[in-house]
């Protein structure tokens, strides 16, 4: 889409954040040696702290510069999200999973990919490990991913969107499946080129509340030749299906019934991987 903002010579040549002043945004950006205050951001998607991404700026009429903005989709409203949350019920007793394009919005998987830039240059991501308690160890010979927990009850601006569809999706799969779904972990995952996770299942052997599971994927014009898909499982284990780690894809299974892989990747993957989990063993 395109926003019209007003135009001002001169001015810092940095970036800086957003500033909140009332109910509007002016972000500051540099385009060639102008500086341009881009308001009303309410006609924008999401919240108010956020990067915008610019695909031209143009001159037009009258002091004003014309920034062109990727298209993105639509903002959804409540009644296409309880029915998308509808579906994914119905997959998951067809099927036993569900895959949905376009969950979020693609700024709100950028601001996501933003913050977990952030971890990652920060340190903050850590080589993620196999097993449970005792018994966890980190060992690249089965999966090369780096992770960084977060909070569901208090997320950040950037996952707060996601987890609030998480949210209505928990108690509309326990209202539709009556799963018992009480609370949900999740953390960033960072694949480097070449990194992998072999074949596991994401139910533990000795602890069952784990038990349905999603992953939004968080990378941005994800190619098939640049590898790095979910290999899924299916009731018998010569049948499989591939799921590209497309931006904006949530991919929701039963944690308890497919084993799964991550392929190799040429390039750096990333996504926010996820469970549902029960105070007791699921019902499903």
């Amino acid at each position: 889409f395109t926003l019209l903002v007003p135009f001002m010579p001169g001015g810092n040549s940095e970036l800086e954040p957003p500033l909140p002043i009332s109910n509007r945004t002016v972000k500051r950006l540099r385009a060639d040696d102008s500086m341009l205050f881009a308001c009303e951001s309410r006609s924008l998607p999401g919240s108010l702290y956020r990067h915008y991404q610019v695909d031209r700026i143009k001159p037009s009429s009258e002091g004003f510069l014309l920034l062109q903005y990727p298209s993105y989709s639509s903002p959804v409203t409540l009644s296409t999200m309880e029915a998308c949350y509808e579906a994914i019920a119905n997959a998951l007793v067809d099927s036993g999973y569900a895959i949905v394009p376009d969950f979020m919005l693609a700024v709100e998987i950028q601001d996501m990919l933003n913050e977990l830039e952030c971890l990652r240059e920060s340190r903050h991501m850590h080589l993620a490990g196999v097993g449970q308690g005792a018994e966890r160890v980190s060992t690249t010979e089965v999966r090369g991913d780096f992770i960084s927990w977060l909070d569901f009850e208090n997320p950040s601006l950037a996952c707060s969107g996601y987890f609030s569809r998480l949210k209505a999706l928990k108690q509309s799969l326990n209202r539709s499946l009556m799963l018992g779904l009480f609370d949900f972990e999740g953390h960033y995952a960072a694949y480097p080129p070449g990194a992998f996770y072999k074949r596991h299942l994401d139910q533990f052997q000795n602890d069952s509340h784990r038990t349905v599971t999603c992953i939004l994927y968080l990378n941005r014009h994800w190619k098939n030749a640049d590898g790095g898909q979910l290999r899924m499982y299916l009731d018998d284990d010569d049948t499989y299906i591939d799921i590209e780690p497309t931006g904006g894809t949530l991919v929701v299974f039963m944690s308890s019934r497919f084993w799964h892989e991550v392929l190799p990747a040429g390039r750096d993957r990333f996504s926010l991987t996820g469970w549902f989990k029960t105070r007791s063993e699921a019902l499903f």
